[in-house]
């Protein structure tokens, strides 16, 4: 399965690197140095992952983080210099899937696009397109949009595919332990 990812950081160096490893795991690679093309770039035409660094010329990490949720579920790994807990803290909270802090070992963000892919084909894997509806919240899994008495709800893409399981699996309880 050939993915399309968007690597948005402003070291040449940085996507360079990421690229090489992520065209090694077969995917298909664009990079991409500041926020006004690459917000430009996704909803053209959206990836199905972009990492996304924080620190960019003409719109930063987070502005284009929460343009594209207003738009399109795509996941979004961030890829940064800033490792304190608030700036990973706000970057999750922006709708960031994960979180990367520099220096990274590229093995093991390639193992994180991975997972993070995994993680949002997860709920069009088991439950394929379709509307599902509960009172006022609709839920429409082919065109990843939720909408509630009408009005459009941006969820992440984690959010969205735990809310078309529940949704899928009304009633059901956890086999699981509880904590």
């Amino acid at each position: 399965m050939n993915t399309r990812i968007l690597v948005v950081d402003d070291d040449p160096t940085v996507s360079e690197v990421v690229a090489r490893y992520l065209e090694r795991d077969g995917h298909e690679v664009e990079c991409v140095g500041d926020g006004a093309e690459a917000l430009r770039r996704a909803l053209a035409r959206p990836p199905d992952l972009m990492v996304l660094d924080l620190m960019l010329p003409k719109l930063d990490g987070l502005q284009v983080c929460r343009k594209l949720r207003e738009r399109w579920p795509v996941p979004v790994i961030m890829l940064t210099a800033l490792g304190e807990e608030i700036d990973r803290v706000v970057g999750l909270e922006t709708g960031a899937d994960d979180y990367v802090t520099k220096p990274f070992s590229p093995r093991e963000l390639a193992l994180r696009v991975q997972s993070v892919l995994r993680r949002a084909r997860g709920a069009s894997v088991t439950g394929g397109t379709g509307v599902l509806r509960d009172g006022d919240l609709v839920v429409d899994v082919g065109a990843h949009e939720v909408r509630l008495r009408g009005e459009e709800v941006l969820l992440t893409a984690r959010e969205f595919d735990l809310l078309a399981h529940l949704m899928r699996n009304p009633g059901r309880r956890s086999a699981g332990r509880r904590c």
